[in-house]
C-alpha cells in the first residue's frame, strides 16, 4: 500500500517483470500480488516444478518445458555455394 494514508494499492506487477518465474502471469491483488502458473509449475512465484504432472514429449519441431519453443531446423545447416 502507498499514498498519504496508505490506502492506495501499489501495483507490484507493474513495477517488475520478474516477480513470477517460469512464464507465470503476475496478478495484482490489494496489498500484494499472486502468480498464475502454467501447468506443471507451482509455488507463490511459480518456482517449483509440480512433480505430479507427467513429462510431456514435444511434437517434432518444438522443444522447451511447455513445448512452445519452435526449433529452427534451417539454422543447423550451413549452405556453401561454389561458383
Amino acid at each position: 500500500m502507498q499514498g498519504e494514508t496508505c490506502h492506495e494499492d501499489r501495483n507490484e506487477c507493474a513495477t517488475s517483470s520478474t516477480l513470477c518465474l517460469s512464464r507465470g502471469e503476475c496478478v495484482n491483488t490489494p496489498g500484494s500480488f499472486k502468480c498464475a502458473c502454467y501447468s506443471g509449475w507451482e509455488g507463490h512465484r511459480c518456482q517449483h516444478r509440480d512433480q505430479t504432472v507427467a513429462v510431456v514429449q514435444c511434437l517434432a519441431g518444438f522443444t522447451g518445458s511447455m513445448c512452445r519453443d519452435d526449433i529452427d531446423e534451417c539454422s543447423r545447416w550451413v549452405v556453401v555455394i561454389k561458383k
